[in-house]
């Protein structure tokens, strides 16, 4: 499980985000892998923060950076140095992109942060050569259909472009964005692809192998799931 750390918190509350880090994998019940990824706004690099944005790199248990709120703020100086010396020690890269913002946010978070992982990119169906981009560079998309549904990302379920993203053979995962605001759950957005986009069984599969295939885990764990949800589909029903 993937969790984001908005690390406002620590402006606001004059907490450690550290000793946060530490406190939310200790509480994790055993069985369950955390990764915690450090969420910081396009304007966040202010006079208490920028000391602490500074030293994230050397943060050991953080897992990775991301970059939300307002999408429409100019990309300040700060942000690309960071993101480059996350992704030189080994930290998740990731950028909200293509959510409330166009196409050129997602250029802007490949070319400028080197995003490995896009949250969202629902826009990028604007530009067929920025999709093909993504297919062919293996940029994830990490995609939350009911957030953009309840957000008016799209205007319904239906018309999310997922399902062009799955067939052009764009890398794509199922997430549940905020399920505290949402009130949605992971399998509730399965079961969306499935009822109300088509989605077949084993292309679900394929979906969820790919949370699997792409997180930072052990190999030998990850394998194991893998081959657990291609063992429920000997049975395939559509």
């Amino acid at each position: 499980m993937e969790i984001s750390l908005h690390l406002a918190i620590i402006e606001f509350t004059g907490s450690d985000g550290q000793e946060l880090i530490h406190a939310i994998k200790s509480a994790a019940p055993k069985g369950l892998e955390i990764r915690v990824i450090a969420d910081l706004t396009r304007d966040g690099y202010t006079e208490v923060m920028s000391p602490i944005i500074d030293s994230l790199p050397s943060w050991d248990d953080l897992d990775g950076i991301d970059l939300h709120g307002q999408e429409w703020l100019k990309l300040e100086a700060w942000t690309p140095r960071i993101w480059k010396q996350c992704k030189e020690a080994g930290k998740i890269i990731k950028v909200h992109a293509g959510e409330f913002g166009g196409t050129d946010k997602i250029y802007e978070a490949l070319d400028l942060l080197g995003a490995e992982r896009m949250q969202h990119g629902t826009r990028a169906f604007e530009d067929p050569d920025l999709v093909q981009r993504l297919s062919d560079e293996g940029v994830i998309l990490d995609m939350c259909p009911i957030s953009n549904e309840k957000l008016r990302v799209v205007e319904q379920l239906e018309d999310h472009p997922i399902r062009g993203y799955f067939d052009a053979g764009v890398t794509c995962t199922i997430n549940t964005d905020d399920p505290l605001c949402f009130a949605n759950t992971l399998s509730g957005e399965y079961e969306a692809l499935h009822d109300r986009l088509g989605f077949k069984r084993s292309e679900l599969a394929k979906i969820a192998e790919n949370g699997f295939r792409f997180a930072r885990m052990d190999e030998e764990l990850k394998n194991s799931y893998i081959a657990e949800i291609d063992s429920l589909l000997s049975e395939e029903v559509e």
